[in-house]
């Protein structure tokens, strides 16, 4: 980070810090806690009572430089880092240690930029640092900043910075991570963890929501004026781009948006198929009879070619690998979540462990984004948890990919897209049936 970051602090700052110090010297040690807290209360005093720019320096010379003028904090961190055998049982203490500074930073627009600065000042450490020109303490903190800063901790902490420094367009040269902002429904597994406290974790449903709303107002202005053309763009498109809430053409938003509100499938809606669907299954008397049903259900509506050619094949083999010694018994919400659960799978991407998704980009290839999409919507649209379990595999996907260069995954941003209009025009509060019939 360039230096003007740590330029001179007004006198009014350096006095403030001072009598915090002294304070927290006092107050840490009149009785006796572990190390780990001692570190965690001071950073919440300073987070309470300073500005953001003289907190970051803190961290700096806390964390980075390993100089820090308060002898009973820079002990407590030297007690921490010599207790704890594997570094791999710090990273939770130092990721806490950052969230304690971004859950305040967060309940402020102006200071949630600053989230950005603290990554930046992370990403300064750039080797293990095993040279004997640190001390042994020294060395230890630096690999435990290292190893931070190449953690699935620190992935989620740059997603945050991004969420804090929204960009409206399509760039592509830049990173996918830098349209996280887009998708609210990836907030809440590319942004939030089981070992997250619940404070961070409200922050992040409010901002989910505030994020929502927003692009539902924005679509409900641009939807309803051009609607008022028929569906024709009221301008051309380079004249019209400014208040397109999405990043897909206009001609492509609308024709989307029609898609997925429209007589779709054979049985008019997705959700008029999906209630069919629903009727049926619960009539099946076992297990088996209720795969059968998923599978015409799936590939009811597709194009009979592409089924025919492999993917109904694929579909019967991965359905009769669910539970075969169940295939003969009662129908079961267990067997019901299992089917749905592996049939996202099976559809989007398995796991982060596994991360192929040969089938999506199948599908992508052979009948388009749009109608990808509906195929997603059309499972979602059968089953309460079904939507949780594909943001969750839409998270996968985007954090494989977010390292690449947008120009080079145009096909996941354009599906991206596509959910956020399908999610918004099923399960928002806009009521978008009236395309239908235009």
């Amino acid at each position: 980070m360039k230096l003007r970051l740590f330029s001179l602090i007004p006198l009014s700052f350096l006095l403030i810090e001072l009598v915090i110090s002294v304070v927290l010297a006092v107050n840490t040690f009149a009785s006796p806690q572990n190390p780990e807290q001692v570190i965690y209360n001071h950073l919440l005093a300073c987070v309470k009572g300073e500005h953001p720019s003289q907190v970051l320096k803190r961290f700096h010379q806390l964390f980075i430089l390993n100089r820090y003028s308060v002898l009973e904090i820079r002990d407590a961190l030297e007690l921490v880092l010599t207790t704890h055998e594997s570094l791999e049982n710090l990273l939770p203490f130092f990721n806490r240690c950052c969230y304690i500074l971004i859950n305040r930073w967060q309940l402020n627009s102006i200071e949630r930029s600053r989230i950005s600065e603290l990554t930046d000042l992370i990403k300064q450490v750039q080797t293990p640092g095993n040279s004997n020109r640190y001390t042994r303490a020294g060395k230890r903190l630096r690999q435990l900043v290292f190893k931070f800063s190449q953690s699935d901790y620190f992935s989620q902490l740059c997603r945050l910075a991004e969420l804090s420094r929204p960009r409206q367009r399509y760039a592509r040269e830049e990173p996918l991570i830098t349209l996280i902002d887009r998708y609210p429904y990836l907030y809440s597994h590319c942004l939030v963890n089981q070992q997250d406290d619940k404070k961070h974790q409200q922050i992040i449903q409010q901002v989910q929501v505030q994020k929502q709303k927003k692009f539902e107002q924005d679509l409900s202005r641009y939807v309803a004026m051009s609607a008022v053309a028929g569906g024709r763009s009221l301008q051309s498109y380079h004249q019209q781009r400014e208040t397109n809430p999405t990043l897909l053409p206009h001609k492509d938003l609308y024709s989307s948006l029609k898609h997925f509100v429209g007589p779709s499938t054979r049985q008019g809606s997705y959700r008029k198929s999906a209630s069919s669907f629903i009727k049926v299954a619960k009539q099946q008397p076992t297990f088996q009879s209720f795969k059968d049903q998923v599978h015409r259900y799936i590939i009811a509506d597709l194009d009979q070619d592409y089924v025919h050619c492999k993917f109904s094949q694929q579909l019967t083999q991965m359905l009769d690998n669910i539970s075969p010694e169940q295939h003969h018994k009662p129908m079961s919400n267990l067997l019901m979540n299992r089917t749905f659960n592996q049939l996202m799978n099976f559809l989007v991407i398995e796991s982060r462990r596994s991360p192929k998704h040969f089938v999506f980009m199948d599908l992508i290839s052979n009948i388009g984004t749009t109608k990808t999409v509906g195929l997603l919507l059309k499972v979602v649209l059968i089953g309460g948890s079904v939507k949780s379990s594909l943001e969750r595999r839409l998270s996968l996907l985007f954090n494989h990919y977010e390292n690449h260069q947008q120009g080079t995954v145009g096909w996941l941003v354009r599906c991206l897209e596509k959910v956020q209009l399908a999610f918004t025009s099923h399960f928002g509060k806009l009521d978008l049936s009236y395309l239908a019939s235009l």
